[in-house]
């Protein structure tokens, strides 16, 4: 098996982000088959026998995805200074590893995938892998033939380039319309500016699906998570 950094293998095993797993190994606290560690750039063996601060860590585990229905008003980070509930204020003991596949803004709720595997969060979230996310929008207003064309082609929006938007209108009130739209990348708010853009606010953001993974057949409320079955050739 090919040699990866010691901070790598750390993350793959679930020690936190890699800046701080290097930061275990300049304080000295990590060693590799008994040997101590102080230099972030060394390469070792994956399945070697490793230890942080006295606690010999687990073997390489199999890829493992659970979905969660993150609810508005939380956030998709490990920790935040204001006090804010995150996604792992939600989650048992056992899944405060793992990692999240593609963020969701504070409001926006849905379908949030995990993962123990870091290398299947950085696949995933790949543009050039081009895993399919859709979600549910309400918007003030309704959608003009043009802004529509707009959407389905790709956009430059001060200065950021935005592929085109799949676009379907699901329903319409006097106000308001519900609007599906697939995407394939996942830039930060990415939905909400381009409409904000178009002059159509969104008052409402849900992701339904990450994948071939679709809320509406997983039996989750919010703040729920449950184990999926990976199937062989998506990792």
């Amino acid at each position: 098996m090919k040699k990866e950094k010691i901070a790598k293998v750390l993350a793959h095993r679930g020690i936190g982000s890699r800046r701080g797993a290097e930061g275990l190994v300049r304080a000295g606290k990590v060693t590799v088959n008994g040997q101590r560690m102080d230099n972030v750039a060394e390469l070792v063996d994956p399945e070697a026998i490793i230890t942080v601060e006295g606690r010999t860590l687990p073997p390489t585990e199999t890829p493992r995805l659970w979905a969660f229905y993150k609810p508005d008003g939380c956030l998709t980070t490990r920790h935040d200074p204001e006090g804010r509930p995150t996604l792992y204020d939600y989650l048992p003991s056992s899944l405060q590893q793992t990692h999240y596949i593609g963020r969701l803004d504070y409001t926006t709720e849905g379908l949030l995938l995990l993962t123990n595997s870091p290398t299947l969060k950085k696949t995933w979230e790949d543009p050039k892998t081009a895993m399919i996310r859709r979600y549910r929008v309400r918007l003030w207003g309704h959608l003009s033939d043009a802004d529509k064309r707009t959407l389905t082609r790709p956009m430059v929006i001060q200065g950021m380039r935005y592929q085109a938007f799949g676009i379907a209108i699901e329903r319409e009130t006097a106000e308001h319309s519900w609007v599906c739209v697939t995407l394939t990348e996942g830039k930060n708010r990415e939905i909400r500016r381009v409409f904000d853009y178009l002059g159509y606010p969104v008052t409402r953001l849900i992701r339904t699906a990450y994948g071939p993974y679709h809320l509406a057949d997983l039996p989750l409320k919010k703040g729920e998570v449950m184990e999926l079955t990976l199937t062989e050739g998506t990792f």
